[in-house]
């Protein structure tokens, strides 16, 4: 039972079968509930395998052989596992050679058969690593070096095509050592130790060319082999090769730069006097127009105050003699006082237009998000409080840009003021804000159809005091484009006018 071995007993004579009770158990059957009979039997045994089975017993018979050995499966009653068997059957006859009766075994052998299926698979596992694998690996004979078996990988090490080639051609191993002391020293480590690790040395391949390999192995002692894995390092080795010269060449670099930069030190060391020293200069430049700025602001109030003081007597005076004497003054007189007057009104505005030209170079310059958009809606809605009739309005929505706000609303309102003034005399007077893209650039503009300007004289629109038209139809104090010029230059931008005479003028800026 130890050994799944069960008998059984086919008497020919009674035509009975007989078996143990361990075959019983091999086949799955209870003693009690089967009815022992060959074809019973036959049913038990794997379809596959039964006229394999029945033809070993027949032709025994027939042939008058002593008996059959046969392997096969089984199907095992009530659970259907699927069992290997080996039967072993002797005849035994009378003197004329008949059967008398058919003695046999079984034995289970389905172990066997799994561990030899193992064993298969292990080795087609093993001989696929050995054929396939970028790895070389390799056995020889460790006294004459002859090679006993390799793969591809060894074989194209050495310069051959395939694992065939290379086992076709005769040759010793040990005739590849380009230095054979290294083949003494592999031998004595695996001698000394039994086996070997990472063992480096070079070998001469078929072209003549040499590699460098890189192998461990170890001794089969009772068989004198020698079997290991190998890989070429050849590459591997160039590259530290490389590295090292590098290193060296980088060294020698920095040594002659470290050089060259103490040479420079005392250079450097002169440098950063003089940016000290004109970082004192700027400081005391700095502190000298702080104290100028505050100077021009005092001056600036003092000039307010000094020049709007007898302004306001002469309009006080003009007004009390026109009002009082009115009478009295022809009207040649009264032409005069009224030009005084409107003389005193505009050097006001003048002086106002020159203390916000003065201010906006002095102002301090605080960026944040701006939306130009709104801001020039708010321009337009105050000049349409003081124009009799407003033009149409064609505003373009959305447009944010980085900037001061306080500076930029008053570029933008001088702006809009001379395109509502430059365009009220037309009958379908237009007033446009948009944008536009040149160069990878944007450009911001604003445009009218008014009156224009003659390109000739463009370089004078920004200069301060300079005017293109006559006071008497366009009135202003010549310093409104000049003050928009210094707020678009404040920011890092540009600004310029195109124009024709009675077609309009678009004034163009950008900012970064």
């Amino acid at each position: 039972q130890i050994a799944h071995i069960g008998s059984w007993t086919l008497d020919l004579i009674a035509n009975r079968l007989t078996w143990s009770d361990e075959v019983y158990q091999i086949f799955g059957f209870k003693p009690q509930e089967f009815n022992a009979t060959y074809e019973a039997f036959l049913n038990a045994v794997y379809p596959d395998d039964r006229a394999a089975v029945d033809n070993a017993y027949s032709e025994s018979v027939r042939e008058a052989q002593a008996g059959y050995e046969i392997e096969h499966r089984i199907v095992r009653q009530g659970s259907g596992e699927v069992r290997h068997v080996h039967e072993r059957c002797v005849h035994e006859r009378d003197e004329a050679g008949s059967i008398l009766r058919s003695v046999g075994i079984v034995q289970d052998i389905t172990e066997r058969k799994q561990i030899e299926e193992q064993l298969r698979s292990a080795e087609n596992t093993y001989r696929n690593i050995f054929l396939n694998t970028q790895i070389g690996m390799f056995r020889t004979d460790i006294q004459t070096g002859l090679k006993m078996d390799a793969n591809d990988a060894v074989a194209q090490f050495l310069g051959f095509r395939n694992r065939e080639e290379m086992l076709a051609t005769p040759f010793s191993i040990a005739e590849r050592y380009v230095n054979p002391g290294d083949r003494e020293k592999m031998i004595a480590l695996l001698k000394a130790n039994g086996k070997f690790t990472d063992f480096e040395a070079p070998f001469r391949r078929n072209d003549g060319t040499t590699i460098i390999m890189r192998f461990s192995g170890r001794l089969i002692l009772d068989k004198g082999w020698l079997e290991g894995v190998s890989a070429d390092i050849t590459k591997e080795r160039q590259a530290q090769d490389a590295i090292h010269r590098l290193t060296a060449e980088l060294e020698q670099r920095v040594d002659e730069r470290t050089k060259e930069l103490h040479k420079s030190q005392l250079a450097l060391l002169n440098v950063v006097d003089d940016l000290n020293e004109n970082a004192k200069k700027l400081t005391i430049a700095n502190e000298s127009q702080e104290a100028l700025n505050k100077e021009l602001e005092a001056f600036s109030y003092s000039v307010s105050h000094d020049l709007r003081a007898p302004l306001r007597s002469i309009d006080g005076f003009s007004a009390a003699l026109l009002e009082d004497y009115a009478g009295k003054l022809d009207k040649t007189g009264k032409d005069y006082l009224t030009r005084v007057r409107l003389a005193a009104h505009n050097m006001g505005e003048l002086i106002d237009d020159l203390l916000k030209l003065s201010r906006v170079s002095r102002a301090g310059f605080r960026p944040a998000q701006v939306n130009l958009s709104e801001m020039v809606k708010e321009a337009i809605n105050a000049c349409a409080k003081t124009t009799a009739k407003a033009p149409k309005i064609q505003v373009l929505d959305g447009i944010m840009v980085n900037g001061d706000t306080a500076l930029l609303r008053i570029a933008i309102s001088n702006l809009i003021d001379n395109a509502f003034k430059f365009s009220a005399k037309e009958k379908n007077a237009l007033v446009e804000f948009g944008t536009t893209q040149e160069n990878g650039n944007t450009l911001y503009y604003v445009r009218d159809n008014g009156v224009g300007f003659d390109m000739t004289y463009a370089s004078k629109l920004f200069a301060p005091f300079q005017r293109l038209h006559n006071f008497d139809e366009f009135p202003g104090t010549g310093v409104g484009l000049a003050t928009v010029q210094r707020i678009i230059y404040r920011h890092g931008g540009k600004i310029w006018a195109k124009g024709k005479v009675n077609k309009g003028a678009t004034f163009y800026f950008t900012l970064p």
